[in-house]
């Protein structure tokens, strides 16, 4: 695992405001919990059709909002 980072965008505005919070201060994450098995998914060598049937939900996103495994993992 490629330790000591932050994956995703940190909100610009975390105001009472801001469309990243909602009802008691909490915050909406910048990407899906999905995108992170979409990295873990793709380094176990599943292929693009399987990973779709194991994480059905991945097509509600864009491509860049779900990690690699170059962003996961140390090669």
């Amino acid at each position: 695992m490629k330790g000591g980072q932050v994956l995703g965008d940190y909100p610009n505005d975390l105001t009472e405001n801001s469309p990243f919070i909602i009802e008691n201060g909490r915050v909406l994450p910048t990407a899906p919990w999905d995108a992170v098995w979409a990295g873990v998914a793709e380094w176990m060598g599943l292929n693009e059709d399987r990973i779709k049937e194991v994480l059905p939900n991945l097509s509600n996103f864009d491509r860049e909002q779900l990690f690699t495994t170059s962003e996961l993992f140390v090669e």
